[in-house]
């Protein structure tokens, strides 16, 4: 590979940026964006308009525009005084933004908006429609994806993504590809992708800020559950569930017709999004990584019953003048293992 030497940081960072055959060891920002509520992960890459190339010991100024293609595969490492956090995101070139400096913006699912999908099942599941969504492309399929019938379904000339962003809308299904490249797609706070500690305050605070992080009681919590069960032929049978003046929450299962079934099971999920706990977003460090799916365990040595385990629905991460930081969406809360 050809490697890059463009800006000098202010501060002790470091990164390893590879786009298409190219390197790039300096950059002047990067944003990386993951959500489990979002289908694709994306990531802004912020460049000199020229950097110096170095190949064989020789160096020459070159147009960084001149030599990055859309649809290029891209790569980010980040680091922070030294300490890499390993892979932070991969994806490919969506648009080049030709401005000063040269803004570079990149997505995970990219190949499969360029690809066309026209088929028919008379009957079929979710994992023969995400097989066919994926062929062809390096993105694997999640051995996590739930067994659900699906019968009849269609998609009639659409690209890849459009069809993953349908499942999503008209299923009620979360959808987004792991930090493995594997596509998931199922019910939402089931898969988990390992754990992360983090000290609100003590000899150990590990947080820049957890101004944002809101801690609530569950009775002040108001929310209608509205449930959705959809058979294997896609016939839908609904409950409502909850606080009748409450933020209403649309959730959807699958295989199930009987309405005492589907009341037990919102209200179980009721219980859940119910709690005495955590809510919001807490600014971090570089270090210790986060990413969606990953447990949040909070520990705080001030009031220590709010201690908990939590989902990790986001996580933002930014890199550059300001420094290394990630900004961690706090989700429901979990049971302790």
């Amino acid at each position: 590979m050809k490697t890059f030497c463009s800006c000098i940081s202010m501060f002790i960072l470091g990164c390893n940026i590879s786009i298409g055959g190219y390197t790039f060891n300096r950059c002047t920002e990067v944003k990386i964006e993951k959500s489990i509520d979002l289908v694709s992960s994306t990531a802004v890459i912020v460049l000199p308009i020229s950097a110096v190339l170095v190949s064989k010991g020789e160096k020459t100024t070159v147009e960084t525009a001149r030599l990055i293609t859309v649809g290029m595969p891209v790569s980010i490492e980040l680091s922070y005084n030294g300490i890499y956090s390993g892979i932070e995101y991969t994806g490919y070139v969506k648009v080049i933004n030709h401005k000063i400096p040269l803004e570079i913006e990149c997505e995970n699912i990219y190949p499969l908006r360029k690809k066309n999908i026209n088929k028919v099942w008379a009957s079929t599941t979710l994992q023969d429609i995400l097989k066919e969504i994926v062929s062809g492309t390096d993105i694997t399929l999640s051995s996590e994806v739930p067994a659900i019938t699906m019968s009849p379904y269609s998609i009639k000339n659409a690209s890849g993504a459009f069809a993953l962003q349908k499942l999503k809308d008209d299923f009620g299904l979360t959808v987004y590809l792991d930090e493995s490249n594997r596509l998931y797609a199922g019910l939402a706070y089931t898969k988990s992708t390992g754990t992360v500690k983090y000290f609100l305050n003590g000899s150990n605070v590990n947080v820049i800020n957890a101004d944002d992080l809101k801690y609530r009681n569950k009775e002040d919590v108001l929310l209608k559950i509205k449930a959705i069960g959809v058979s294997g032929n896609n016939t839908r049978t609904e409950v409502e569930v909850g606080d009748q003046d409450g933020e209403l929450r649309t959730l959807f299962f699958y295989n199930i017709t009987s309405k005492t079934d589907l009341t037990r099971l919102a209200t179980q999920q009721l219980n859940k999004l119910k709690f005495d706990g955590y809510e919001g977003k807490l600014l971090t460090f570089l270090i210790p990584k986060a990413v969606p799916g990953m447990t949040a365990i909070l520990n705080d040595e001030r009031f220590p019953v709010r201690s908990g385990n939590y989902y990790i629905d986001s996580v933002m991460t930014t890199w550059g003048t300001q420094g290394a930081r990630r900004e961690v969406g706090i989700g429901i809360k979990l049971q302790a293992s």
